[in-house]
């Protein structure tokens, strides 16, 4: 009796078919940490011009406030980055941001579009 020691042909399709499920999965996996890691350095970029500290700094004030609020980290950076677009932070984060950011913050966002326009065009 002779056995053919090379695969069977369906055998290798499988094995291609479940490799390739396992490389999507970790591809998949990897656009989420990426997304989630974007809007972290968003977050950061919203502290850091609010409250003119460094990267460092701002990254401390985005945890602490997360942690201090309850709300998941990732959550508390989306509503800083929507903060930035449209002036509305919940209040149990606007309390607490308030706590670490020195001096006023909460500024009207044309009106701060309208400076960074006015000192670019200023000699």
């Amino acid at each position: 009796m002779h056995t053919d020691p090379s695969p069977r042909p369906d055998a290798h399709e499988n094995g291609s078919a479940d490799e390739r499920a396992r490389l999507e999965a970790q591809a998949a996996r990897l656009r989420q940490v990426v997304r989630g890691r974007a809007v972290l350095d968003q977050a950061v970029g919203v502290l850091l011009t609010l409250g003119r500290m460094t990267p460092a700094g701002a990254w401390n004030v985005l945890r602490q406030v997360s942690e201090r609020t309850a709300v998941p980290l990732r959550e508390t950076a989306g509503h800083l980055v929507g903060y930035a677009r449209s002036g509305v932070l919940p209040d149990v984060l606007r309390e607490e941001v308030e706590r670490h950011l020195p001096g006023p913050w909460q500024r009207d966002l044309p009106d701060t579009d309208t400076r960074i326009v006015r000192r670019r065009s200023a000699p």
